[in-house]
């Protein structure tokens, strides 16, 4: 019983200082890092996705068109961002994970995630939906069309005139899901590539 005590203080105090062994935000692996390297590596990363931009797919006549929304660019009038990120937050955060408790339960946790993936998502991400819904619908609004029953249209009587107007299916894109499906890909530090149906 000493031993595995001893061996689960070890454990707590070796990592006291450390992302835990197998810890990782999506595919990205933070394990056994220190806070200064958490922050660097989540800047370097965040800094590539940003930069790459949001790309979105979607398919009008059977022809997929693409278009990239870019975070930096996209600033409301009072200068907030499209995208926050509290990288000092997000740092604390994965700093923190797994070390509530005393130091057995720590040192349990330390062991464990040796044995075991620990993936977590990040916290303190915040997509503002609205502005992205509405540069979204700044690129692909102008192809959408209402759907469109076939009518008769009479236009006079005497003789009868009229014109017959052709059903239509229209193209209406499902924006429910994007903001969310952005937020998601950001919280697992993934590149954010939606298609839009």
């Amino acid at each position: 019983v000493g031993l595995i005590l001893g061996g689960l203080v070890y454990a707590g105090n070796t990592y006291r200082d450390r992302v835990l062994p197998s810890l990782q935000v999506g595919a990205i692996p933070f394990g056994g890092m220190k806070r200064d390297e958490v922050r660097a590596l989540l800047f370097d990363v965040w800094t590539k996705i940003t930069k790459e931009g949001f790309a979105f797919s979607y398919e009008v006549d059977g022809e997929r068109q693409k278009f990239t929304v870019y975070p930096a660019a996209v600033r409301a009038q009072d200068g907030s961002e499209l995208v926050k990120f509290d990288i000092e937050k997000e740092a604390d955060a994965i700093m923190a994970y797994g070390r509530e408790g005393n130091i057995l339960v720590r040192g349990w946790e330390t062991l464990y995630s040796r044995l075991v993936e620990v993936p977590i998502q990040l916290e303190y991400v915040a997509v503002d939906k609205d502005r992205l819904l509405a540069e979204v619908k700044k690129n692909i609004g102008p192809r959408e069309s209402l759907p469109r029953s076939a009518s008769v249209n009479i236009t006079g009587v005497n003789p009868l005139n009229y014109t017959i107007i052709a059903s239509a299916s229209g193209v209406i894109f499902n924006y429910d899901a994007i903001a969310s499906q952005v937020a998601q890909a950001l919280a697992t530090l993934i590149s954010v590539d939606i298609r839009i149906s």
